[in-house]
């Protein structure tokens, strides 16, 4: 086992449609509201490397995220940078940013961590750059009149089983993107992995009996083929649904209120 912890950081309140979170087939099921108020939109600071390690780095501002994209939260105290100074941190002591895909609400403040090295998937680096007119918003493409913040770094390109540092593995797991990718973090209880979107909730890895379903996919998929393995994939990865870690996950707040480091 490692000996890696993590806290997760909840960097905005945004209002999620339902279909985001399960495919459409699954509504009357899971019966939510169409849209999920308050949704949250997590990054996680590993620690117990040499440096300390961000997997994403959250939301803009609130009016950023107004003006540009649709209405979402970032109440103060929320953003990341301001979640690393309770925890003790600047944003210079941060060693690696790993970067699960590139939209607006996962890579935000990459400029201010003057000292880390920032990875993410070649093809969606690539995709980043020239994506389909569709996704120009998501990404802040230039044709937008916006500069993605991830556009200030250097992106080093990075695929599965790369070790980023001792303990913290990358694992691909496209779908929601095309380099939708996620990060195994070895803990003292054993693996964790950091989702990104490639699942929106835990409950993603449930089975519909039902509906012959082995898992409850989520519903925003550019390839919802490769989509549907990858939550397949983080499934045969871990022991259980609490060992995933997915950035919009609603049941995560409950759990940090009690549980704010996990080991």
């Amino acid at each position: 086992m490692g000996n890696l912890t993590i806290r997760p950081f909840n960097t905005a309140a945004m209002g999620l449609p339902a279909v985001f979170l399960f495919h459409s087939s699954l509504m009357p099921i899971y019966k939510l509201p169409p849209i999920i108020e308050g949704s949250p939109d997590f990054c996680y600071l590993v620690e117990g490397g040499d440096q300390p390690l961000l997997v994403d780095t959250g939301m803009c501002s609130t009016e950023r995220a107004h003006q540009y994209h649709h209405p979402s939260f970032q109440h103060e105290g929320m953003s990341v940078i301001e979640q690393l100074a309770k925890a003790g941190y600047k944003p210079e002591d941060i060693g690696h940013v790993v970067l699960t895909h590139l939209h607006w609400d996962h890579c935000y403040h990459l400029e201010m961590f003057v000292n880390a090295r920032f990875y993410a998937h070649p093809t969606e680096i690539a995709f980043a750059a020239d994506p389909t007119p569709t996704h120009y918003k998501e990404y802040e493409h230039p044709v937008t009149g916006m500069q993605s913040p991830f556009s200030k770094v250097k992106l080093e390109p990075v695929t599965e089983n790369t070790e980023i540092i001792p303990g913290v593995t990358i694992l691909d797991t496209p779908g929601h993107t095309p380099g939708c990718m996620s990060v195994i973090v070895k803990a003292a209880s054993g693996d964790y992995i950091c989702a990104g979107d490639a699942l929106a909730t835990s409950d993603n890895l449930l089975p519909v009996e039902s509906l012959h379903y082995n898992v409850s996919p989520p519903g925003y998929q550019l390839d919802f083929i490769k989509g549907w393995a990858s939550v397949e994939k983080v499934k045969s990865r871990v022991s259980g649904p609490d060992r995933v870690l997915c950035s919009h996950d609603y049941k995560l707040l409950d759990r940090i209120a009690t549980e704010p480091v996990l080991r």
